[in-house]
């Protein structure tokens, strides 16, 4: 149980088992016991769960509709989405990218701060380049200098955020915990209720969308920073699971049930008991 009080997940119970099991045959390899009371025991696999919080091309635009484009931080909240949408970037990602790292006519953007330490290209859409190119020349240097006193120590958070793309109102780097805070407040406004993670699901859709359209899963990989293509794997799944739900809901004969025509088997029993 969690602190909580709440059952343990099946990966967090697996995880707790294998460092069990490493710390018993580590005591065994040290000579402080004689045996490993865990080798016989199986670890199962670890449990691979689908992305929840999909959204669909149409709940994106809806999202993206929601800041205010005349105001600077509606402005800057807007490109977030875009550079976010575009690139598939994680919530750390998006807050490290640094300017150098903007390349707006290649249509490029170097992801640093990956997971695993891993660095990347992305590649950009045209809606991300436009709004990047005025976000970088007419608002930012606005939030650099700071559009939001705090109290007499406003003037030492103005700047503080070096190079860094996105700024706070502040002046100062955009955090991910505050990064989440304004994208949850977007996706509620668009009438968005089922549980989501707020920058995440901008990860997980654009995945899901991209295989949805034809693009080759390595590709994909690429995108999203994958070590194991098993991790984008995943996003093939839930894109056979909307397939599925809409060929059920759509095609014209798994549609109708009541009008499915009989074996002739089916006729003649039915005939006899007639």
């Amino acid at each position: 149980m969690t602190r909580r009080g709440t059952p343990l997940t099946t990966n967090t119970i697996i995880a707790r088992l294998r460092s069990v099991k490493l710390w018993f045959a580590w005591m065994k390899k040290k000579g402080v016991l004689f045996f490993n009371p865990l080798a016989p025991v199986q670890v199962p696999k670890t449990v691979t769960r689908l992305p929840r919080g999909i959204l669909s091309p149409d709940e994106i635009q809806n999202v993206m509709a929601q800041p205010d484009l005349k105001t600077v931080l509606g402005y800057r909240d807007r490109t977030m989405m875009e550079v976010l949408y575009a690139t598939g970037s994680r919530a750390r990602e998006l807050c490290h990218l640094r300017v150098p790292d903007v390349n707006l006519g290649k249509k490029v953007v170097r992801i640093n701060y990956g997971k695993g330490g891993r660095d990347r290209f992305a590649p950009l859409t045209s809606p991300a380049c436009r709004f990047l190119e005025r976000y970088l020349n007419e608002y930012r240097p606005k939030l650099a200098a700071c559009i939001r006193p705090a109290g007499r120590d406003w003037l030492k958070k103005a700047g503080t955020g070096e190079d860094r793309v996105f700024l706070s109102a502040y002046g100062g780097p955009m955090g991910s915990v505050w990064l989440g805070a304004v994208m949850r407040r977007y996706i509620k406004q668009a009438g968005v209720n089922r549980p989501v993670s707020p920058v995440h699901c901008f990860r997980h859709s654009v995945a899901t969308h991209l295989l949805g359209d034809g693009m080759d899963v390595r590709y994909v990989q690429v995108l999203l920073g994958h070590k194991s293509i098993n991790s984008t794997q995943i996003y093939t799944h839930v894109e056979r699971e909307t397939l599925h739900r809409q060929h059920k809901e759509f095609h014209p004969l798994a549609a109708r049930k009541d009008a499915a025509q009989p074996f002739i088997e089916e006729k003649e029993a039915h005939g006899a008991h007639a």
